[in-house]
């Protein structure tokens, strides 16, 4: 009797083993594919944003992205080119300091939060030599597509008057 109480003892434990075994093999199969989902989405965004990079990187004309704080987070290869500054020493810098007219910027930005954006608007940005650019502005906002929040700024402008900063410099020289 003993016997076979031990040898069901043993039997019980054998199964609960067993079930904990199929439970881990079917939890580790969800951590694939979870892993292969995650994997799959931080290729598609790294993607993106490699696209992104380029389009700054590329563009002749001056593209300025600002976080909610007007600060700036991204500054493009045309706008160093235009305005002598690079993005290294811009980055975190409130965008206002560029503008002739820095109240200018907050009244643009509340004709944005009534219209949705501004387009070919006339203003002015000051270089880093302190000369005068004018600009035709087009800003829009940038929001989180999932929860409508407000993620900050993407400001296109194409110079009207500008020669670029190196040009300038050149000639000074």
């Amino acid at each position: 009797m003993v016997g076979l109480a031990q040898m069901l003892l043993e039997k019980s434990q054998q199964d609960k083993i067993d079930d904990l075994e199929a439970k881990l093999r079917r939890c580790e199969e969800l951590y694939q594919e979870k892993f292969r989902v995650l994997d799959d989405e931080l290729r598609r965004r790294t993607s993106a944003n490699s696209y992104l990079e380029g389009i700054l990187c590329c563009s002749e004309d001056i593209i300025i992205a600002t976080d909610p704080e007007s600060r700036i987070v991204k500054f493009s290869t045309g706008a160093e080119r235009i305005l002598g500054y690079t993005a290294e020493e811009l980055q975190g810098q409130n965008v206002s300091e560029l503008w002739v007219e820095a109240a200018e910027r907050q009244k643009i930005l509340d004709e944005v939060k009534e219209s949705g954006r501004v387009r070919n608007y006339e203003t002015r940005l000051r270089t880093k030599a302190g000369d005068i650019v004018e600009i035709s502005l087009t800003l829009s906002p940038v929001k989180d597509q999932r929860r409508g929040e407000l993620l900050g700024t993407v400001e296109v402008s194409k110079a009207s008057n500008a020669r670029s900063y190196q040009s300038l410099v050149v000639e000074a020289l």
